[in-house]
């Protein structure tokens, strides 16, 4: 479902406090196609701009460079559980996943966040 930009930021706030981790997928749409995937915690989140990297998961100065940031003061954002998607994703985001959280910032991006249920270290 579609929600405001107080509402995602809600939820990404919420995200960081409880050091989720999360698998950022990235993909551009158009001309190239391509993708490209982080897992990491939150380090920040305001009205303009998300940020997080994995330096809570890899060594210093890896993890660190390992990081992704983009701008949110104009960017579209949906929310969805597992039962607002598609079946073939449904099964695996319902046993391993909080919900995904999509923002699109414009253009050909579009990044979809998913939080993991269980917390570095934890096992099902």
């Amino acid at each position: 479902m579609n929600i405001s930009n107080q509402e995602a930021l809600d939820i990404l706030r919420k995200w960081q406090s409880e050091g989720r981790i999360i698998w950022a997928l990235i993909v551009y749409e158009g001309r190239a196609d391509a993708s490209f995937t982080l897992f990491g915690r939150i380090t920040r989140a305001d009205h303009d701009h998300l940020e997080m990297d994995a330096s809570t998961m890899l060594d210093d100065p890896v993890g660190k460079k390992t990081s992704l940031k983009i701008g949110l003061k104009d960017s579209a954002f949906m929310f969805s559980d597992w039962r607002e998607l598609p079946p073939e994703v449904a099964d695996w985001t319902q046993k391993g996943f909080e919900g995904v959280l999509v923002i699109a910032p414009g253009g050909d991006m579009t990044c979809g966040l998913w939080a993991f249920k269980l917390f570095w270290g934890e096992s099902i």
